[in-house]
């Protein structure tokens, strides 16, 4: 009778240590699984312009505002990082504008606000989306900005603008240019503004209506982004 109780005694240990262990494995499995996947991992700002009572410029056609069509191309291209190992942070998720109340100042509120999200991101890559407008109708295509006196901006500008710059739709190449733009002056990291189109021409707002021009755009921009970032790992 001892002996078996003795027995039970040590069945009942044995299991104790192997729940003991299991837990011990579990919790290695989740800090190696945390470890393998750091919060800093390389960071995109996607900022769609405008938004709120600023709705930007409007369609020349349509009178389509900028703001709404800034906000789709925005999202179609974050859906793209998420099917990669980037982290994306949108300044801009609504129609609103991020100024808070509107009032006097709405306009310093709504980039300052764009400012501290890019700054509390820490990101790598500062990307704003915009649309274009000209005095003259024949104006059209896409044009990369960067930000002034930054190399590395200057670097994800040519590469971008070459990806837009392939699109069948266009005859024209562009040259991406330096901006002086508070959202590139003030971005601490590498920043380009994409001015997607010309809502000023009959043409590129066709394009630009339809989801499936705008994916297009949103691709062009993803693949420049992509193309920059492998390239600082070859260096």
């Amino acid at each position: 009778m001892k002996r078996m109780k003795r027995n039970f005694i040590k069945i009942i240990a044995a299991a104790g240590l192997t729940v003991l262990l299991s837990t011990y494995v579990a919790l290695a499995c989740v800090r190696s699984r945390a470890a393998a996947s750091p919060s800093d991992r390389f960071t995109v700002v996607i900022d769609a312009g405008h938004g709120g009572i600023d709705g930007g410029v409007s369609g020349i056609s349509t009178g389509v505002k900028e703001s709404e069509l800034n906000l789709d191309i925005a999202r179609k291209l974050k859906e793209k990082f998420d099917k990669s190992d980037t982290k994306t942070v949108m300044t801009r998720k609504t129609d609103a504008g991020l100024y808070g109340i509107y009032s006097k100042g709405f306009k310093r509120r709504d980039m300052l606000k764009r400012k501290q999200i890019t700054l509390n991101a820490k990101a790598d890559v500062f990307v704003s989306i915009h649309l274009n407008y000209y005095s003259s109708p024949s104006r059209r295509g896409s044009q990369v900005f960067y930000k002034i006196d930054s190399e590395q901006s200057k670097t994800l500008a040519d590469i971008v603008q070459s990806e837009l710059n392939e699109a069948e739709e266009y005859e024209r190449d562009y040259t991406a240019l330096a901006g002086d733009y508070y959202v590139l002056n003030e971005a601490n990291c590498t920043a380009i503004l994409c001015e997607c189109g010309f809502l000023s021409n009959p043409e590129d707002e066709k394009l630009l209506l339809s989801e499936e021009y705008r994916d297009k755009i949103a691709e062009r921009i993803f693949n420049g982004i992509e193309k920059y970032r492998f390239s600082l790992v070859d260096k």
